[in-house]
């Protein structure tokens, strides 16, 4: 990415967003600190400490929810912070609360989804959770959570759970199940450092990127398929090393797909509340610009 190009999409990402996404983009400029994103990250927090109110644009239910919460964490672990902020503190005793000790996960949909505007895939029914986005969660806890709390305990819990599913061959190839997995594997790499079925589980989700990573890349910018960067999170991420070509490869071809505004549309769309899509939309727009102004910031050339 040149650095034009990189300035171009940063000034439409800040403009096109909402504020939580323009404080992100000030953040990766070094305009304003991690507190000050916290801290309009928080208006989409409610006060048992859970996430909602439409901050994952495809869902506009306002109560919380894991995977609304999951969602800002993904904003977090872009950003240094406080461990102790409040804002933090607040979100764990959510976590704590609203973990199911039966099914040893947090719950992918509520019912509540069902009563505002949202994707046919939030809607609420009965299904088989897999591990999103709880393997996404117990990452994040592991890393930022305090030791001997539930929290902690819940996600020690899903982690070797995730481990035992790697090593018996119980996960699916689904690409959001999947990333939820790299979280948890990015996140965890220092608490598991030592131990072995950690590394063993790592190797074996490291070939399932591979696999799951859509091989031909005329519908990478064109359909709703996975490209590399939906399972290679970071330079640090697990699968950098071994996929970071076909990374590079996405980078460079990006920049031959941006729409009118030289920014990423999106390649899904809604079957009802379609007014509300077209607002959806934007947000998604900005969000992927972001995020893919994150992954490029070390990519830069004159």
């Amino acid at each position: 990415m040149k650095t034009q190009d990189f300035y171009d999409i940063a000034h439409v990402a800040h403009d096109t967003g909402r504020m939580v996404e323009s404080y992100m983009i000030k953040y990766l400029l070094k305009e304003v600190s991690g507190e000050e994103v916290i801290k309009e990250l928080s208006r989409f927090q409610n006060k048992d400490g859970g996430f909602g109110h439409g901050l994952e644009p495809d869902c506009w239910n306002p109560f919380s929810s894991p995977i609304q919460t999951q969602f800002a964490m993904g904003y977090l672990r872009l950003i240094e912070f406080d461990k102790n902020d409040k804002v933090i503190k607040k979100m764990m005793r959510y976590l704590e609360k609203t973990y199911d000790q039966k099914l040893r996960k947090w719950h992918l949909l509520l019912p509540s989804n069902d009563h505002y505007p949202h994707a046919p895939w939030w809607s609420y029914r009965e299904n088989e959770e897999d591990y999103n986005p709880s393997a996404s969660i117990a990452g994040f806890i592991i890393k930022y959570g305090k030791p001997k709390t539930k929290s902690l305990k819940y996600a020690l819990e899903v982690a070797f759970d995730v481990m035992e599913d790697l090593m018996n061959d119980r996960i699916s190839k689904e690409p959001h199940e999947l990333s939820n997995l790299v979280d948890l594997f990015d996140d965890a790499s220092d608490f598991f450092k030592t131990y072995d079925n950690f590394k063993i589980a790592k190797n074996i989700l490291i070939d399932l990127i591979g696999e799951v990573i859509e091989k031909d890349q005329e519908k990478w910018f064109t359909s709703y398929v996975t490209k590399p960067s939906v399972l290679i999170h970071s330079k640090e991420s697990i699968g950098y090393e071994k996929y970071k070509d076909l990374l590079h490869l996405e980078f460079k071809e990006s920049m031959n797909h941006r729409n009118e505004l030289r920014i990423w549309p999106v390649t899904w769309t809604w079957t009802e509340y379609l007014d509300v899509f077209e607002e959806a939309k934007e947000i998604w727009g900005s969000i992927i610009a972001l995020k893919y102004l994150y992954l490029m910031q070390h990519d830069i050339e004159e």
